[in-house]
């Protein structure tokens, strides 16, 4: 049996960093999401360039 994470009751103890302008949960309570043009997590391994501009939802 699988549960799904994204439960109306559960939806609320999740937080947005970086949080898109389109964004919806389906009936089916799958969860849609939009990144904008560009948006992205990276981490230079030498450390010099970092972005963090992705849409990530977390709890």
């Amino acid at each position: 049996m699988s549960s799904n994470i994204f439960s109306s009751e559960a939806r609320n103890e999740f937080k947005w960093m970086n949080e898109s302008e389109h964004w919806a949960f389906t009936e089916r309570g799958e969860l849609h999401v939009e990144a904008p043009a560009g948006a992205d997590f990276f981490k230079d391994p030498a450390q010099k360039h970092m972005v963090s501009s992705a849409p990530f939802l977390f709890k």
